[in-house]
């Protein structure tokens, strides 16, 4: 988080920064809210190249494929009680190859309902005019880290934003492409309702 803070002293005008999963929502708002383009900053960035150099951001704010499995659809209903899957149901569901491995499925957490996190979007997308929906997309190839080791956890570094892959071994599994694709068209959607990239 430290090189954040060396966003006003950059040549740059205008940088975008990314939410990518709910480790980094509440970090892109927090310098939105302090760096964010608005009206009176847009009309400064065109002001002649002698003023004061000014750097702005422009704020993303979305789900990235990698952390889409923590994601479930409660846009229509699980089963007759209208319950949330458990855990292990969701993660057996939109993994593949079907995990085996109980250690895994129970080192990965809760996963949300997708109506909570894009409702959380909008927020922040009707807070910020001119941010935008991203990182959003498809990652056929991408595949989700280990769960950690406790001597890994103890020892891993503090500084950074948790739910990284901090350097432990890859899995075998990946999010279900149809999942990922379900995940991205529902943030596309809310894109296209609010007419932003």
């Amino acid at each position: 988080m430290a090189s954040l803070d060396v966003i006003p002293n950059m040549k740059a005008r205008v940088l975008t920064i990314m939410a990518s999963r709910g480790q980094d929502q509440h970090l892109v708002r927090q310098f939105a809210r302090k760096y964010g383009l608005d009206e009176k900053r847009r009309a400064l960035l065109f002001r002649s190249e002698d003023a004061e150099p000014l750097t702005c951001i422009v704020p993303s704010f979305g789900w990235h494929p990698w952390f889409s499995h923590q994601i479930y659809d409660d846009t229509c209903p699980v089963g007759s009680d209208g319950r949330k899957p458990d855990a292990i149901q969701h993660y057996m569901s939109v993994l593949t190859p079907t995990p085996d491995h109980d250690d895994f499925i129970n080192s990965l957490p809760e996963p949300e309902p997708f109506s909570e996190l894009l409702a959380q979007v909008r927020n922040d997308l009707e807070e910020f005019p001119y941010a935008l929906v991203g990182e959003i997309g498809i990652d056929r190839s991408f595949r989700l880290p280990m769960h950690w080791a406790s001597d890994e956890e103890a020892n891993r570094d503090e500084s950074l934003t948790t739910g990284g892959r901090e350097g432990r071994q890859l899995s075998p599994f990946r999010v279900q492409i149809a999942h990922q694709r379900k995940i991205m068209k529902m943030q596309l959607n809310l894109a296209g309702e609010l007419k932003r990239p």
